[in-house]
């Protein structure tokens, strides 16, 4: 009887959507309180079962002209999956995406997404968790500056954000980008991992201001992968911003005749 009711339960493959900015609300989400979250039902998925069959049917499931996109196993992987590489969605053992707690995830580039979703203000939907957020402490390179979002009083330049709200791969330039969204400023913030590192998680070869008008990601080294799903950025241990000056780049004037 018991392998009866675990044939007729249905199984649910449950996905977030991303762009290059952050999460995606989804077009049917599967909780009430929770717009991030879809679902699809694993028999829905036809075969051959890869991880390319799987975004296109989630991508269906939404709506979406676009039928490809980079499938993540969990929301803190270090890459996405090939497109090839099988994804067992009948197979009970595999956990993958199996429970709304475990999601995959599903990023679109800016570049193919021709479809968009309402994005939640930054307070919505507050876990109550503390290791769901990255903290981060907020400085000038004169001292301390405050946040719009500061967790307390008594710390006016500590904020916070869920982790489920920075674009995938997770990485510091990523998460710069969206504490940036939230604070309105600070995208060309340097990004230490606490307030004792020596060395920037975001470093620019001699820099010492930014010049206005020139992208960041001009002149700064590869990125890489910061794993959020442990201590990084705890409240104990905040991530730290210091906000790069910007001056006005100089014009040459005109030679006179």
């Amino acid at each position: 009887m018991a392998h009866r009711a675990e044939q007729e339960s249905p199984a649910y493959i449950y996905y977030r959507l991303y762009n290059d900015d952050g999460p995606l609300t989804v077009h049917d989400p599967c909780s009430p309180i929770n717009a991030y979250i879809g679902r699809i039902l694993c028999s829905s998925i036809p075969p051959p079962h890869t991880a390319g069959t799987v975004v296109r049917r989630i991508l269906h499931n939404e709506g979406a002209s676009v039928t490809e996109g980079a499938l993540y196993p969990k929301i803190f992987a270090q890459s996405a999956l090939n497109s090839g590489d099988r994804f067992d969605v009948l197979d009970p053992k595999d956990a993958r995406g199996r429970s709304a707690a475990q999601p995959v995830a599903v990023l679109i580039s800016q570049a193919r997404c021709v479809f968009s979703f309402p994005r939640a203000s930054p307070t919505q939907l507050g876990s109550n968790n503390e290791k769901d957020y990255v903290y981060y402490h907020l400085y000038t390179p004169n001292g301390e500056a405050a946040s719009v979002l500061p967790v307390s009083p008594n710390q006016p330049a500590v904020g916070r954000i869920e982790k489920f709200r920075i674009m995938l791969p997770h990485s510091p330039r990523r998460l710069r980008h969206a504490i940036a969204l939230i604070e309105g400023a600070y995208e060309n913030a340097e990004v230490y991992e606490n307030i004792n590192s020596l060395d920037s998680l975001t470093p620019r070869p001699e820099l010492d201001y930014l010049v206005a008008g020139r992208a960041d990601w001009e002149s700064e080294p590869a990125d890489k992968y910061i794993n959020l799903g442990g201590s990084f950025g705890a409240a104990t241990k905040p991530v730290v911003l210091v906000q790069v000056p910007v001056v006005q780049q100089r014009t040459k004037k005109p030679p006179r005749p």
